[in-house]
């Protein structure tokens, strides 16, 4: 399970029972290879993800506190975004 930093953005859809979110995740960027003395070491990096929120589940309306809370207590498959789209 990979902590969340920083949500820089995130977007609501009560219609959809989804979330959409932008943040930095540890653990997300391999910053260089295993070599045959050192293992391979991975770094911070920008990711998205779109999430079912469901406001019955505990962590009540969408804000930035329960989305943290929420991201950070569960596996959550991220996907990295390219340096070139920043």
């Amino acid at each position: 399970m990979s902590e969340v930093y920083e949500i820089y953005s995130f977007d609501h859809s009560p219609e959809k029972g989804t979330v959409y979110v932008e943040a930095e995740v540890e653990d997300s960027v391999l910053a260089y290879h295993a070599t045959q003395y050192e293992p391979e070491c991975w770094t911070h990096g920008r990711c998205s993800t779109e999430i079912i929120w469901e406001e019955d589940d505990g962590y009540g309306p969408c804000t930035e506190k329960a989305l943290l809370e929420h991201l950070n207590n569960h596996v959550i498959d991220w996907f990295l975004i390219p340096f070139d789209d920043l």
